[in-house]
């Protein structure tokens, strides 16, 4: 988790001694937090604000009135929304908390891990809605920039009808339909039959327009190749370092993605693509970041 401190812009902060510096230097700072109860001890989290950054810092309190830290990830005050149907959380194996659901405009299963936890136990009923409207983005600690593929307007045509084909099928398998649920199966056999021969004679990024697959590492990550859309630059204003913020288009599913330019080979531009991993995050209801309280005490 320390390596992807670099994808906020805190890349002199992922070695264990210099991000207890970085915590207790951030603790004794101005900061806003909250506060539940978990298997009977006082839990605290706090939020310390790093321009369009956050570092989401756990732990229990203690005695003296401080903070035992156990926890410290990096986030994105992303203010869009995914909506999720049928979203479930859950625990992982790490004891992180995560949500899984149907995104609305792709109807593809997105999992993401939550940055904040203290709304779980002191607002339950707020994960009960349908859709669930969170926040997602990824954070890469490597990644690769590929020359993109030249698409004659057929080649756009078709990768449209595939993907009008796609949702269409999948809407009527949520529904219940397993003709529909039959036919999305033999299709990805026929793709990955066709892969799989082509594969004898080409490269796999010439073959493959794009992909994400879980990468199995954490229910959260994924490997993925896409194509850039747009680049901008994102500045720490703790750190003073900048990293990219990544938009792309993975077989017509949009994913935005922080990197260090350290972690990344190759200049990003839009046309291009990106090869690369990435565990998403978010915050359940994004929208709340407009009226938060940003500068209070804890």
């Amino acid at each position: 988790m320390l390596r992807e401190f670099a994808a906020i812009g805190l890349s002199r902060y992922t070695g264990q001694q210099e991000a207890a510096k970085l915590i207790e230097t951030l603790l004794s700072e101005k900061g806003h937090g909250h506060f539940y109860d978990l298997d009977g001890k006082r839990r605290l989290e706090v939020a310390a604000d790093m321009g369009p950054f956050q570092l989401m810092i756990g732990g229990t309190k203690r005695d003296d009135n401080r903070m035992a830290v156990d926890t410290a990830q990096p986030a994105l005050k992303e203010k869009r929304s995914y909506a999720l149907h049928d979203a479930e959380t859950f625990f992982s194996q790490n004891g992180d908390l995560m949500v899984t659901g149907v995104e609305h405009q792709t109807l593809e299963r997105v999992t993401i891990k939550l940055t904040e936890r203290y709304r779980y136990y002191n607002e339950p009923d707020a994960f009960k809605t349908d859709p669930l409207y969170v926040s997602c983005y990824g954070l890469s600690t490597e990644g690769k920039v590929l020359l993109g593929i030249e698409r004659t307007q057929d080649d756009l045509k078709q990768i449209d009808e595939e993907s009008s084909w796609r949702r269409d099928a999948m809407e009527r398998a949520l529904e219940g339909d397993e003709s529909a649920a039959d036919e999305i199966r033999d299709d990805e056999d026929q793709v990955d039959d066709e892969v799989r021969e082509r594969l004898k004679t080409e490269d796999v990024f010439t073959v493959l327009d794009g992909f994400i697959y879980p990468d199995g590492s954490q229910e959260n990550s994924v490997q993925v190749l896409g194509d850039i859309l747009k680049v901008d630059k994102l500045m720490n204003s703790f750190s003073n370092e900048w990293v990219y913020y990544l938009q792309l288009d993975v077989l017509g599913q949009l994913y935005r993605v922080l990197i260090n330019p350290t972690d990344l080979v190759g200049q990003p531009k839009a046309g291009r693509r990106f090869f690369g991993s990435f565990n998403a995050y978010g915050r359940l209801d994004p929208a709340r970041l407009f009226v938060e309280d940003q500068t209070g005490f804890y």
